[in-house]
C-alpha cells in the first residue's frame, strides 16, 4: 500500500519553511532536509530576492552526472536524490550572483515507520483499513497455498498486469483509494535525456510544464 502512490498523509513539504535548503554558489550537491526521505516528488529553485519569490520548477531525473561547471539558475532543469551520496543533487553545480538569495524548495515522501506492534498506529486514515484487510487476506491464502490468493499475470498485447482472485480485489481497493485521495500528480521521473522535459537546453518553455 504504501509504496505504490505518494499518499498525502505522508508526503513532506519544505515549501512552508522557508531557508532550510540555501542554494550555494558552485555547489551541485546539497545535503537533504531529513535523513529518511524515500523518494522526491517534485522540486523548484526559488529566486527569494525579489517579491513576490520567482520560481523555477525542476524535473525529478533518476539520477544526473557531476557538473561542476557553474550555471545560472534559469539553466538549471533537473534535480535527483543522487544514489550511493545520499544528497539532493542539482543538474550542475549554480552559478549564485553576489546578493542574490536562492534556495532549493521540494516534496518528498519519508519512509514508513516500521510496524513493531499492533496498537501502533497506521499512517493510512480508518476508512481505508479494508483495504488492509483485503492485502492482509491475500497474504493469508498465499502463505497456505490456498488459490483463492489468485495471481498476477503481465499481459503483452496491453502492456499491463491481469490479477485474479483475491489479489484482484486488493488491487481494484487499491485503486479506489488512489482515486479518492488523488494527490494531483505522480512521481515524474525522467532519464538524462527525456522526453517531455518543460524546457529546452536555452530554458525556452516550449513544451509547458
Amino acid at each position: 500500500m504504501y509504496s505504490c502512490y505518494p499518499w498525502k498523509e505522508t508526503i513532506t513539504t519544505t515549501e512552508t519553511a522557508p531557508g532550510l535548503t540555501p542554494l550555494l554558489n558552485g555547489v551541485q550537491d546539497y545535503s537533504l532536509f531529513a535523513a529518511n526521505v524515500y523518494r522526491l516528488l517534485n522540486a523548484s529553485i526559488w529566486n527569494v530576492t525579489q517579491v513576490p519569490a520567482c520560481v523555477q520548477t525542476l524535473n525529478v531525473d533518476d539520477q544526473l552526472a557531476t557538473d561542476l561547471y557553474p550555471r545560472s539558475y534559469s539553466a538549471i532543469r533537473a534535480c535527483c536524490i543522487q544514489q550511493g551520496i545520499g544528497k539532493l543533487r542539482l543538474e550542475a553545480a549554480i552559478n549564485v550572483p553576489t546578493g542574490m538569495l536562492l534556495e532549493i524548495r521540494y516534496d518528498y515522501q519519508i519512509n514508513p515507520t516500521k510496524i513493531t506492534n499492533l496498537g501502533q498506529d497506521c499512517w493510512f486514515d480508518d476508512k481505508w483499513r479494508r483495504v488492509a484487510d483485503e492485502g492482509l487476506l491475500y497474504w493469508g491464502y498465499k502463505l497456505s497455498d490456498d488459490p483463492r490468493a489468485g495471481s498476477a499475470q503481465f499481459n503483452a498485447v496491453s502492456g499491463s498486469f491481469v490479477y485474479s482472485g483475491q489479489l484482484a480485489t486488493y488491487k481494484a481497493a487499491l485503486q479506489e483509494m488512489k482515486i479518492a485521495t488523488d494527490f494531483g500528480s505522480t512521481e515524474l521521473v525522467f532519464p538524462d535525456s527525456g522526453m517531455g522535459e518543460g524546457r529546452d537546453q536555452n530554458a525556452l518553455n516550449i513544451f509547458g510544464t
